[in-house]
């Protein structure tokens, strides 16, 4: 795992194709849309990591990074955020990095890194933080929102129709989004 600053991530996400700033948002860079929310299920508490995971790219996929890019700690609470900043701390200087989480809030995965991925994701859904979680093969992101929902935003239909039935076959009926919509 390595921790990238703002700069950094934009440059990363823009070398997979996506469109990236530094506010920071991400965009499909056409205007070819597929896009689906996720609202959060009803689940037993160890159940969230299992339901987080289906954020990350599948076994399915070809191999390569990730990047996790928190945009905002949410607004869960003040023991919350105590938790949580505890918690990003202690992972980030397991990894080296010493620098505030504000600093690089950007962290970039590699597949041997799947345990932090999986971490990450499960602290954005538990904590309602707002995150994007991106491929490096750019053929779609996700956006996890604070408000207990998730957009996947894919540049085919593909990959669309794979990631929709990933979360169907969980159970989850995800909302298709309008294709007027500019989500992302």
């Amino acid at each position: 795992m390595k921790t990238l600053t703002n700069k950094e991530a934009v440059a990363w996400v823009n070398a997979t194709g996506l469109a990236a700033s530094s506010v920071p948002t991400i965009a499909l860079p056409n205007d070819v849309r597929f896009v689906f929310t996720v609202r959060w299920p009803k689940i037993l508490p160890y159940q969230v990591p299992h339901f987080a995971t289906l954020f990350l790219p599948g076994n399915d996929e070809e191999s390569g990074s990730v990047l996790f890019w928190l945009t905002d700690n949410g607004a869960s609470g003040a023991m919350e955020f105590e938790l949580a900043c505890r918690t990003l701390e202690m992972l980030r200087v397991s990894h080296g990095e010493n620098r505030a989480i504000l600093e690089s809030p950007a962290y970039l995965l590699e597949p041997a890194d799947i345990v932090d991925a999986r971490i990450l994701v499960t602290m954005a859904v538990l904590f309602c933080w707002d995150a994007y979680v991106v491929p490096q093969h750019g053929r779609y992101f996700v956006w996890i929102d604070d408000d207990e929902a998730a957009d996947v935003c894919c540049r085919n239909s593909e990959d669309y129709e794979k990631l929709l039935s990933r979360f169907r076959n969980w159970g989850l009926v995800p909302e298709v989004a309008p294709t007027d919509q500019t989500i992302c």
